[in-house]
């Protein structure tokens, strides 16, 4: 147990020694988009999102289009989530909620199966009517 508490302590230090030499980075004129990459990927992170009405309920707001499969995996799960959540706590806001293509057509070049939660006959054909 106490060496797994030093490994912890050993690696938020070189956490914290990251942060700051993406900051001098970042001072010395380094894009923040570069610079990034110093810090380690394994880093849990909380967040908290504002959303306004368009990004909760229009499909390209922020959750429409991070609901969609185009989004990274853990973006899509995340909203997926907070879907549900919303859900449960607003029943009313349910049909409001999803990805982009609760329009009832998938504005991508290509279609994944999803759109048939909202158009149970979506095919190549009508996806091409949209595109």
């Amino acid at each position: 147990m106490e060496r797994r508490k030093e490994l912890k302590e050993e690696f938020l230090e070189a956490c914290n020694q990251s942060f700051e030499s993406y900051e001098r980075l970042v001072e010395e004129g380094v894009e923040k988009r570069d610079a990034i990459y110093v810090i380690p990927h394994s880093l849990k992170v909380g967040m908290k999102l504002w959303l306004d009405g368009y990004h909760l309920f229009d499909p390209f707001g922020f959750i429409g289009v991070r609901a969609c499969t185009t989004a990274d995996y853990e973006i899509v799960l995340l909203m997926n989530d907070l879907i549900k959540r919303l859900s449960e706590t607003i029943p009313e806001a349910k049909q409001l909620l999803g990805p982009k293509c609760k329009l009832g057509y998938c504005p991508e070049r290509e279609f994944c199966g999803l759109i048939k939660k909202f158009v149970k006959e979506y095919d190549e054909e009508l996806h091409k009517v949209f595109n």
